[in-house]
């Protein structure tokens, strides 16, 4: 999934954002990767459980502000992926 430009709006003109992301307020594990150029964010999780993933954008003057969704990750079935996501919009609750 990628993060789109227009997720976070900063009022500040001229200001960059930096992102970051955490999954269940700790630090990516081994099996998650975000580019922070491309903001783009790879998932293949190793255990099937209900995980938080939070993305953070701050501006140069350290102001940030954040979105979380929950990411459900079930045990195979044993069905080949017969559709495959091609994108996915994440949506502030």
């Amino acid at each position: 999934m990628s993060v789109p430009l227009t997720a976070f709006i900063d009022s500040d003109p001229g200001d960059e954002l930096k992102y970051t992301i955490t999954i269940n307020n700790m630090p990516l594990p081994d099996w998650a990767d975000f580019d922070t150029v491309t903001r783009v964010l790879e998932l293949i999780p190793t255990v099937a459980k209900t995980y938080t993933v939070t993305i953070t954008a701050t501006d140069t003057h350290l102001s940030f502000s954040n979105t979380s969704f929950k990411l459900l990750v079930s045990n195979p079935t044993g069905i080949e992926n017969l559709n495959i996501i091609t994108e996915f919009k994440v949506y502030p609750n």
